[in-house]
């Protein structure tokens, strides 16, 4: 009795409605009480409650990923991700240097920018 969330990490669940006619309705709401979940995983397990099988009977509202303002969104983020961003800022400031695209023989484009999107990759979700 698990519903596995797409968006990750899960900062807090608005909703979570099981409804075979998929209207929603406020006599579908599960009540917060009846599941928990973990932010990492977004895995909300239901407690004394099942949840029902089927194809878009479940609607689940919810805030995730990091999002904010200033210096707490970024010390929120994990630590390769900041890492990436830095690497992705760097390598746009060398760019904008009188257009300049290499740095001592090595090219930025191929170095830091594919560094930092490497690494952003890991965090896509793929969706089929």
């Amino acid at each position: 009795d698990i519903i596995q969330l797409r968006n990750l990490p899960v900062k807090s669940i608005t909703a979570i409605y099981d409804d075979w006619d998929r209207v929603y309705g406020a006599d579908t709401l599960i009540a917060d009480t009846d599941y928990a979940f973990n932010p990492k995983t977004g895995v909300v397990t239901g407690i004394g409650v099942g949840f029902s099988e089927g194809v878009n009977n479940i609607k689940a509202i919810y805030l995730a990923g990091y999002n904010g303002l200033g210096a707490t969104a970024y010390t929120a983020l994990p630590n390769d991700l900041r890492l990436a961003i830095t690497k992705l800022a760097s390598y746009y400031y060398k760019q904008g240097k009188a257009g300049v695209n290499k740095v001592e023989g090595e090219d930025v484009s191929s170095s830091l920018k594919s560094e930092a999107y490497d690494t952003f990759y890991n965090y896509r979700r793929i969706r089929v």
